[in-house]
């Protein structure tokens, strides 16, 4: 009876070591993957087919949207609040460089010079005209100008989806962390209710048992820890996107 209770208890120790093992090699994996995804850029048409094809258009339900890559790029290019205010600058430019290529920048002016009863009422006209280049230096500022803002388009575009690509690619890792989570706390928690049996039956004593469910505390704290780092992933890509706050990528 005693070399029973012991072959068993090995058998569970055995078990939770093999579910640790296997935890911590998927956990570390995700991190070294991730990193090298955020120093190298993907574009949207060497995706790999798995991520690319997650959702081919918007699925929106209950304040929620599944997106794929290529989606979410778009979408960013179209409603990042950053790249708004980048393209507020690029309008402002254009109309200081249409301003600046009118003929005649100022209104002409009317002037009242006197009443006599002879002459009756004189009237004087005035126009301010440039001269010695002035509209030409004025025409070539207001062009560097443009130039200038659509530059910085350019970049906060390129700034933009690169830290999108980072963020979707974390959000897809979070994911996965999510679900590996969830296996272990299964996984575990079948191991707490056969260690349960074995306990009434005796075939175990109280600190193996209590082991078991050590390790289920920790398979569920782990889960609840996957669930937020999802959110928070979730969160930071919508913004990007920009999604309303409301709305679960």
């Amino acid at each position: 009876m005693i070399r029973r209770r012991r072959h068993r208890t090995v058998l569970i120790v055995l078990a939770f070591a093999s579910a640790a093992l296997f935890a911590r090699a998927a956990l570390a994996q995700s991190p070294a993957a991730e990193s090298r995804i955020a120093d190298s850029v993907t574009p949207p048409s060497s995706l790999p087919a798995g991520l690319a094809g997650l959702a081919l258009s918007p699925q929106r339900a209950r304040d929620s949207v599944r997106l794929s890559l290529i989606e979410a790029r778009a979408l960013a290019l179209r409603q990042n609040p950053e790249l708004g205010a980048a393209r507020l600058d690029t309008a402002v430019a254009q109309g200081e460089l249409q301003q600046a290529g009118l003929l005649l920048r100022f209104n002409p002016e009317a002037e009242r010079l006197g009443a006599t009863a002879e002459k009756g009422l004189e009237i004087g006209f005035s126009q301010q005209l440039e001269i010695f280049g002035q509209q030409g230096a004025r025409r070539g500022a207001a062009q560097s100008g443009l130039e200038r803002a659509q530059s910085a388009v350019r970049n906060a575009s390129r700034l933009t989806l690169g830290e999108l690509d980072r963020a979707f690619y974390r959000l897809v890792a979070a994911v996965r962390r999510r679900d590996l989570a969830q296996d272990v706390l299964g996984l575990n928690s079948r191991l707490a209710e056969v260690a349960s049996r074995q306990l009434q039956e005796g075939e175990i004593g109280r600190l193996d048992f209590n082991l078991a469910t050590v390790e289920l505390g920790r398979s569920r704290a782990g889960v609840l820890a996957a669930r937020r780092a999802l959110t928070d992933a979730g969160v930071e890509l919508g913004r990007l996107v920009g999604l309303p706050s409301s709305t679960v990528v």
